[in-house]
């Protein structure tokens, strides 16, 4: 277990302390003084130190903050220093207020030398755990919320169904697996839900039971009504006989139509073929027509172009034909002598020379192109006279004898096509035929009347035996449910007296840690047999915080804080402000620091 322990705690400037220095006994230190000495400011002291907030949880700063510098004294320097040893390797402490003008400013040392912030909460969280403030202020863990408690009470618990199930017992184990599958909440609902439904289920029997009663109908005698049905079916069917001539002339009527359907149908399908072939020919007549007129579009924007590049050819042959030779007739220079000017014969004359030579082949050229420019157009006029031919040239149409012939065709087949047959004839002996057997027909009709109430009552025999049959089915289900429902109570009921079992088990667990007449009860159960998690710590049957005396309570939070401190192998200092109101202290395995109201006008240390 690791053990922390105060050797000596260093007060300077902190709340009503001017300066105050503590040295701790290594087991029990009682802190004595008058009220308003300064003993819970040593608790206070030693909080601030290691969580940077008092005793009670407050901080510094904030709505429900604490005072840390004397009153009166808001600008001169706070500290608190604590020598340490943790499991036997010392350490010093200490956080201090500096003012730095109008602000303030933490300070923390670590064996005298100054860390950050973070450093120090780094060491700190080393030494100490998260829930310190739990194992070192008695009272402190019981005034947390009830979950946090129970939680961390339970921690560790491992006791299981599996432990408190009879060993001969099918039923209990069968309840136990299926908690182990499901879990007991999830098992518990289910269970209920099932419950409730086999009850809702047989609640709703008998309205099936008055549902099939109600359109249950009368017996009859079924064997006589059947009989009677066959005796007017003979009768109806004799009355409703059509006659063979009324048969064979409408045969004879249905293959006069059949005929002229298939004679109208071929002219028609000859006449369709050849308007197909008629809109065929107009519609390669349209396409030749857009090709045709295409192409002679084609050939007027060539036309244009080559005109246009005629003219560039005409402006361009007589720009060179109207060029002429300039010589360059700058003064020659002498060599020899810049500006000055020459007048030696051989070299004016080597100059005319050379200007001769290059007139000469100045014509040549102008020449040579003025015959590039007079072929070039030479082939234009000769695309341009071929394509103004073609353009000219009439165009005749095709397909247009094709499609005169072909329309004719077409209006001549459709001409073909057989109109409607006359059987006015053979319609009228029919209607006369039809006119004769009304008068057999209201009599048939009396008949099947008859026929159809008889079948009416005769269907009534089959809904006779479902309704029997329903009868049966819902007294089977009825006496199925109550085996269901009985069977579902038992478990429910086995389940929960194993669950009560269990939570039995886990308190007696927790509260074997305990002694001097404290225990926690940690499920309550309901009115309705179910069980709902608490927390609720009693000294001799009376809930703490709620009756029981002041030395109780402070025993039992010691007690508790032994548990806890066990439970993290770690052993803090406690400290137990208003001891004197404990005349024996429960003995607690860990430096303790207890703070009594004495007489005493200065703090006395035993």
């Amino acid at each position: 277990m690791k053990r922390i322990k105060i050797n000596n705690l260093t007060l300077e400037n902190f709340k009503g302390c001017g300066y105050e220095q503590i040295n701790f006994n290594d087991r029990t230190t009682e802190i004595c003084g008058d009220n308003g000495t300064g003993k819970s400011s040593i608790a206070d002291a030693w909080m601030w130190l290691i969580s940077g907030k008092n005793a009670a949880g407050q901080s510094a700063t904030g709505k429900s903050s604490f005072a840390v510098l004397p009153i009166g004294q808001e600008n001169v320097p706070a500290k608190v220093t604590a020598h340490l040893e943790v499991d036997g390797d010392e350490i010093t402490l200490s956080r201090g207020i500096e003012s730095k003008g109008k602000s303030k400013s933490e300070i923390f040392l670590v064996d005298e030398t100054e860390v950050q912030k973070k450093k120090f909460d780094e060491i700190i969280t080393q030494i100490f755990t998260d829930d310190f403030r739990t194992l070192s202020i008695p009272g402190e863990f019981l005034a947390q919320d009830w979950k946090v408690q129970r939680a961390a009470l339970l921690a560790g618990t491992d006791v299981t169904i599996a432990d408190i199930i009879k060993d001969d017992d099918d039923h209990e184990k069968k309840i136990a697996s299926d908690f182990e599958t499901f879990g007991f909440e999830t098992w518990e609902k289910s269970t209920k839900k099932k419950i409730k439904e086999a009850k809702d289920k047989l609640a709703a029997i008998p309205g099936k039971i008055a549902a099939v009663a109600a359109v249950r109908p009368e017996t009859r005698d079924y064997e006589a009504i059947k009989a009677e049905i066959n005796k007017l079916e003979n009768e109806a069917t004799a009355a409703s006989k059509v006659p063979p001539e009324f048969e064979t002339l409408n045969k004879q009527k249905a293959e006069i139509f059949c005929n002229f359907a298939k004679t109208r149908n071929a002219a028609m399908q000859r006449a369709n073929e050849l308007q197909n072939y008629y809109n065929d020919l107009k519609a390669k007549q349209s396409e030749a027509n857009r090709t045709h007129i295409n192409m002679i579009d084609q050939a007027r924007k060539n036309l244009e172009t080559w005109n246009k590049q005629r003219d560039l050819l005409r402006e361009q042959w007589f720009s060179v034909n109207d060029s002429q030779f300039t010589p360059d007739e700058s003064r020659l220079v002498c060599p020899l002598a810049a500006e000055i000017e020459c007048q030696n014969p051989i070299l004016l004359a080597n100059k005319k020379e050379a200007q001769r030579k290059a007139a000469e082949n100045f014509e040549i050229s102008k020449k040579a192109e003025l015959e590039k420019i007079h072929v070039e157009g030479l082939k234009l006029k000769e695309d341009c006279e071929v394509t103004e031919a073609e353009i000219k040239k009439p165009y005749k149409q095709p397909y247009t004898a094709e499609i005169e012939i072909a329309e004719k065709e077409w209006h001549e087949a459709e001409s073909k096509i057989p109109t409607a047959p006359d059987t006015t004839t053979i319609d009228k002996r029919l209607e006369e035929i039809v006119a004769a057997m009304a008068d057999k027909t209201t009599a048939e009709k009396a008949t099947r009347d008859k026929i159809a109430e008889l079948n009416k009552q005769l269907g009534e025999e089959e809904t006779a035996k479902k309704c029997d049959e329903q009868f049966t089915a819902i007294e089977n289900e009825r006496v199925d449910l109550q085996e269901k429902l009985g069977d579902l109570e038992n478990d429910l009921a086995t389940g929960l007296e194993l669950k009560r079992r269990q939570m039995k088990a886990v308190e007696s667990e927790v509260n074997a840690h305990f002694n001097n007449g404290l225990e926690f009860v940690l499920f309550e159960e309901q009115v309705n047999g179910d069980f709902a998690d608490t927390c609720q710590l009693l000294i001799d049957g009376v809930p703490y915080g709620r009756g029981a005396n002041r030395a109780g309570e402070i025993n039992a939070a010691l007690q508790v804080i032994d548990y806890l401190q066990t439970k993290k192998e770690l052993a803090l200092p406690v400290f137990v402000d208003n001891a004197e109101s404990v005349n024996q202290h429960y003995n607690i395995n860990t430096q303790t620091i207890l703070l009594r109201v004495t007489n005493d006008e200065s703090l006395t240390i035993k």
